[in-house]
């Protein structure tokens, strides 16, 4: 966002494949396939392959462009304010709307649920080649407890901030009516064979993975312990309820990974790792 900027929905909505992903990621796949063999190649016969590197990204702009559509070098920012006036700002870039609009993003940090014991609590962790972007720092993370990481989302939920989190999104969930609970299908009961494994255990074995991001936007609290979450998704509203979705407390536990939050509303021994070097993990890593 700070390299290209951000527009408004009226000035880029959604296609078909911004909710429905699966086909623009599987040609998207094999064209990153093909070219790296070719850029393989190109290294391997002491050819330059920045021209080839060059091509790639350029089919994967257009490949992107097909399908979710050409983002505008400019538009008319113009809105009515929550006591219904209009206003009209004018004509503007994105980097400029995210400039004037998009402030304190600094502010936000990343949370991570990572259970194997060799990773340490309250630690900040860099993934090895998360620099997916010319110019952009390593993609971290700081580790922390479940109990700190649904005490900072309670209270940005309480604040009427929405809360983004990443998931193995599909464990143990009904689609069509958007319910996540960790004992919602009985495969033990069905198979007649043990398939338990724990959080930690499913990250190991590739089990579990970090697969899709939603929001969380709402929240069930009984005595302050929280019950169940409203999740907002991307997939259109026909799923769920008009693409909202309930997920149970205990789907938390066991499926959610990591969640973005205000440093702020952060324990002191966890605000603390964030100015420390972080600790590298490789890129095969399952939380990378």
């Amino acid at each position: 966002m700070a390299k290209y900027g951000i527009v408004p929905a009226y000035a880029m909505p959604d296609t078909v494949s911004a909710g429905d992903s699966d086909a623009m990621n599987e040609h998207l796949a094999t064209l990153l396939r093909r070219m790296t063999l070719r850029l393989r190649a190109a290294v391997a016969d002491g050819e330059d392959p920045e021209p080839l590197r060059v091509a790639a990204l350029e089919q994967v702009h257009r490949m992107l462009c097909i399908h979710l559509g050409t983002p505008p070098s400019e538009f008319v920012w113009q809105y009515r304010d929550k006591n219904k006036e209009f206003h009209r700002i004018g004509t503007l870039t994105p980097l400029e709307f995210a400039q004037r609009y998009v402030t304190g993003v600094e502010e936000f940090v990343v949370l991570a649920h990572d259970p194997r014991p060799e990773i340490t609590v309250n630690t900040r962790y860099g993934m090895d080649r998360s620099d997916v972007m010319v110019g952009a720092p390593v993609q971290d993370h700081v580790t922390a407890g479940l109990d700190v990481m649904k005490a900072a989302a309670i209270a940005a939920i309480q604040d009427g901030e929405p809360v983004w989190f990443a998931c193995d999104v599909a464990k143990q969930r009904d689609k069509n009516t958007g319910i996540w609970d960790a004992g919602l299908h009985d495969y033990e009961g069905l198979y007649g064979v043990d398939l338990s494994m724990t959080k930690a255990e499913r990250l190991v074995a590739r089990e579990s993975a970090l697969t899709h991001a939603m929001c969380l936007t709402g929240v069930d609290l009984v005595d302050g312990v929280p019950q169940r979450w409203r999740v907002e998704n991307s997939w259109g509203d026909k799923l769920g309820e008009k693409g909202f979705h309930t997920m149970s407390d205990s789907w938390f536990d066991e499926y959610v990974f990591e969640v973005v939050v205000r440093a702020s509303r952060l324990p002191d021994k966890v605000r603390a790792a964030l100015g420390t070097e972080p600790v590298m993990l490789p890129s095969w890593d399952p939380m990378a």
